[in-house]
C-alpha cells in the first residue's frame, strides 16, 4: 500500500501521523525487547532456558530487521535461531 493511499485512509492528518508513529514505536519495542531476551539468555546458566530465550529474542529480532529491511541482519537472525533450535533439540534428546 503506497503512502497516498494510506494518507487518504484517515480523515485527520494527525490520525495518520499518530498511527506511523505508533507502528514505529511497536517494531522498536519489538527489537528491544529481543535484545533484553538475548541478554537474559546470556545470564541464564541452565542450557534449555537460555536456548528458548535465544530463540524469542531471535524472532523479536527478525520481525524487527524486516521491519528495518536490512537482508544480512535477517540472514544473520536466521541462523541465529537454527543454531539455538538445534542447541536445544539436541540437549532435549541427549541420552
Amino acid at each position: 500500500m503506497c503512502l497516498g493511499m494510506l494518507k487518504r485512509k484517515y480523515k485527520n492528518p494527525f490520525e495518520f501521523y499518530i498511527t506511523s508513529v505508533i507502528m514505529i514505536d511497536i517494531f522498536k519495542v519489538i527489537g528491544a525487547l529481543g535484545i533484553v531476551l538475548i541478554s537474559i539468555g546470556i545470564i541464564t546458566k541452565k542450557r534449555k532456558i537460555q536456548d528458548v530465550f535465544f530463540i524469542l529474542g531471535g524472532i523479536c529480532l527478525v520481525i524487527y530487521s524486516v521491519y528495518i529491511k536490512d537482508l544480512i541482519f535477517i540472514i544473520l537472525q536466521i541462523i541465529f535461531i537454527l543454531a539455538a533450535l538445534y542447541d536445544l533439540a539436541r540437549t532435549h534428546f541427549k541420552k
